[in-house]
């Protein structure tokens, strides 16, 4: 397979190419579009129920100095010998990463058939190819396949939240070493149709997200008249109630949004929770302690991370420290939709909300110490 370096200077939007079209294998090949679309975007999203190292291989060769983010969302299905070829894949992506410096995303839907690639300049859509042809050198240049090029910006984000909304689980580093761990000890057999016993998505947890995308993520102080939380306060029950100041009405706080909450004061990550729906809502009208009616307004939330609640105050994470690690990572990216200050949690704001990026980045910070516990 030959894979030609994308060119910087073409580094934009205005092409002949923009405009509704039918992709083939044929004069002009997947593999064409793919690094046309690459090459005039920053971030780009590939998923593929199938991959081949190769092709994994030949990606650095198209990826320009510009691109800050790649997305990889793919299959892992357990108990297929697949899984061996495709953690081959996924390591040589990983490599890749180490080398170029972008920021990787590997997220795992189990479901997937369907084959798109997604470019993206800053926040506006260079375009999406939606295809039969997989992320292999046959899918690519060789097989019959057929695809459709397409510029709608909403159709456009529709499509990128529900893949990532299906996209279940992710694969980190330390993900990856165990299944190549696993695979050293557990030699892949040289038969047609071997039967094997590994389950690496076994190995994973799921993420946070809704599947009804958007999702919001809020940072959500907890704590009393600026005081922090007592480290003996317990979080470790599946449900908690969370309540909210007179001035802060949780209105926009909807269904399935992520509160990343945290003690006033120290800013040690407490827990990660989901908020509840209409019936798991209400201001209460009878308070236990003193002062208690500052903070009339309650969402009952589940916890996703009880067992680091349990123990939040042993286990080490600020939101500052994981800010400052953040924006070092991803130096393209915000913290909140008006930029990297946290002003408003400094002014005592009762929730506020937190980009994607940032959410999702704490999440799987937390997700990995608590794998300490």
């Amino acid at each position: 397979m030959v894979w030609m370096e994308a060119e910087e200077e073409n580094f934009n939007l205005v092409d002949e190419r923009m405009a509704m079209r039918i992709i083939q294998n044929k004069e002009e090949n997947h593999l064409d579009e793919v690094k046309w679309l690459f090459g005039k975007s920053n971030k780009i999203v590939i998923v593929s129920p199938f991959l081949s190292k190769d092709a994994i291989q030949e990606l650095g060769k198209i990826l320009h100095a510009k691109i800050s983010d790649v997305t990889m969302v793919t299959t892992l299905k357990p108990f297929d010998v697949d899984q061996f070829s495709k953690v081959k894949a996924l390591v040589e992506l990983n490599m890749l990463k180490k080398l170029r410096g972008y920021n990787l995303s590997i997220r795992i839907d189990n479901d997937l058939h369907g084959k798109v690639y997604i470019g993206k300049k800053d926040n506006q859509y260079v375009g999406c190819i939606i295809t039969s042809a997989n992320f292999t050198h046959k899918g690519m240049e060789q097989n019959h396949e057929w695809g459709v090029f397409l510029d709608d910006q909403d159709k456009i984000r529709q499509i990128h939240e529900q893949i990532l909304g299906d996209a279940v689980m992710v694969v980190n580093d330390v993900d990856l070493q165990r299944m190549v761990e696993y695979m050293d000890e557990h030699p892949e057999v040289n038969v047609e149709r071997p039967t094997i016993e590994a389950n690496f998505v076994g190995m994973l947890k799921p993420i946070l997200v809704s599947k009804r995308p958007p999702v919001t993520y809020w940072l959500k102080p907890l704590g009393r008249d600026h005081k922090p939380v007592p480290n003996s306060t317990f979080y470790g029950d599946v449900k908690h109630q969370i309540t909210f100041s007179k001035r802060g009405r949780p209105t926009g706080i909807k269904e399935g949004d992520i509160l990343i909450a945290y003690s006033i004061g120290t800013m040690q990550l407490i827990s990660i929770f989901v908020a509840g729906n209409n019936s798991d809502r209400g201001e209460l009208t009878n308070f236990i302690q003193p002062g208690d009616d500052k903070w009339p307004y309650y969402i009952w939330c589940e916890n996703k991370t009880p067992q680091y609640g349990s123990y939040w105050s042993k286990m080490g994470l600020t939101l500052h420290s994981l800010r400052e690690q953040f924006l070092r990572e991803q130096p393209t990216s915000t913290v909140l939709p008006s930029g990297n200050k946290m002003n408003a949690l400094q002014w005592g704001s009762d929730h506020v909300r937190a980009t994607v990026e940032f959410g999702e980045f704490v999440v799987e910070k937390l997700l990995e110490r608590m794998k300490s516990i």
